[in-house]
């Protein structure tokens, strides 16, 4: 498996500095006895893209690379612990779509389903959670090049990000967040030779959740 660390670094930094300015001026307030309590288990759904990403496609003779986009939705489950104002959780989501990008007539890279297993951490400012989040990402792709077959993979990578959440109520919450994701170099094989590809994606989306009487006053 490869992983661009540099880029992952640079994503976890910038994810953190996002919620270090949201949550600067709250930091030094002691821990408030009725804060807005995050802890419980939820559930729910989350729509948005990848706006921006990189495969890498790896021949015999040489490397190509395409951009990728496209739409994403899918659905997510979580738990959270709070702490004071400190919360830590553990979150799963599964997202469904058309991620794509093609090197001209030579060959193109769809991936229809994206899934990871993260860690999420945050601090509450009442009902306003900002969060840094990472973990293990997967990703199916299918690549085509005409003549040759279909050949499909299960790409390993790691998925690092933030965000926002507010609860709206007792049970539900709204969020958009930012995640990064590089996925491992797999190999696709056709008669003349073997692929190894790996990408990167740049997603953003926006979510709804409910809470199982955890969040409230």
């Amino acid at each position: 498996m490869f992983v661009d660390i540099r880029r992952l670094k640079t994503s976890v930094a910038v994810a953190a500095a996002v919620c270090f300015a949201a949550t600067a001026n709250a930091a030094d307030l002691p821990p408030d006895p009725n804060i807005f309590n995050w802890t419980g288990f939820y559930i729910g759904g989350h729509a948005g893209g990848v706006i921006d990403g990189n495969a890498r496609l790896r021949f015999p003779g040489g490397t190509l690379n395409t951009n990728l986009d496209g739409f994403l939705g899918g659905g997510h489950v979580g738990y959270n612990i709070q702490m004071d104002n400190l919360v830590f959780g553990g979150e799963a989501d599964v997202s469904f779509g058309e991620v794509d990008g093609a090197v001209g007539p030579v060959t193109d890279l769809d991936t229809d389903l994206f899934a990871s297993f993260r860690f999420r951490a945050g601090y509450a400012i009442n009902n306003l959670l900002p969060f840094v989040t990472v973990g293990v990402g997967l990703a199916h792709a299918e690549q085509r090049i005409p003549a040759l077959g279909s050949p499909d993979n299960v790409h390993v990578g790691v998925v690092a990000g933030g965000g926002l959440e507010f609860a709206f109520t007792q049970n539900i919450s709204a969020r958009v967040e930012y995640l990064y994701g590089n996925y491992g170099r797999e190999t696709y094989n056709y008669p003349p030779g073997p692929v190894r590809t790996d990408f990167e994606t740049h997603t953003i989306r926006g979510g709804i959740s409910w809470h199982f009487g955890a969040v409230g006053p």
